[in-house]
């Protein structure tokens, strides 16, 4: 079973940016991908601008954070180099608008990383839920549900959205939520 067959996943969290590459593992805690800098390009200790998830040595998608000025836009790019979604944080909101290259749009629950639990929704159907660990939980992981029956191609946009979820909790610490 390949990464984007998984209906649940459990990302690493990262917290400081020497780490080794984080595991992406299932709920029972096989490991199945990593997840690990792109570049070392940063911003003041922010952390890299780009991630690549990594399965079976082969890179499966890139996330990247382009440096612009204003809203936040990020990229996700296929194994070729292809970018197939690109994700922008709303202003006002803060909620991720997720747009794949098949026209699909998708649309977060407002404060995308700032909060405890993350939604993302398909016309204003589930397909996705990403949740903080709690103080508590004993686990340092970023847990990812996604809606079963999800074409592949959405299920690395949302891979890549949980990712873009970790870089926006780490540009901004003082105002997000802390596991």
């Amino acid at each position: 079973m390949s990464l984007l067959d998984h209906d649940a996943l459990e990302i690493d969290l990262f917290d400081h940016y020497g780490k080794d590459p984080l595991t992406i593992s299932t709920p029972s805690g096989r490991p199945v991908a990593t997840a690990g800098p792109a570049s070392r390009r940063s911003l003041t200790n922010r952390g890299p601008k780009a991630w690549r998830i990594i399965e079976d040595g082969q890179t499966v998608l890139t996330v990247t954070d382009p440096h612009r000025l204003g809203r936040d836009k990020f990229v996700i790019e296929d194994a070729s180099g292809h970018q197939f979604a690109k994700a922008t944080v709303t202003s006002g909101t803060g909620a991720i608008l997720l747009d794949i290259e098949d026209g699909t749009r998708m649309k977060s629950s407002p404060g995308a990383g700032l909060e405890p639990t993350t939604q993302f929704f398909r016309d204003d159907v589930p397909a996705a839920k990403a949740t903080w660990p709690s103080e508590d939980a004993g686990t340092t992981r970023l847990a990812l549900n996604l809606a079963p029956g999800l074409p592949q191609l959405h299920r690395a946009a949302l891979l890549g959205a949980a990712i873009i979820l970790q870089m926006l909790f780490h540009k901004d610490r003082r105002t997000a939520y802390q596991p």
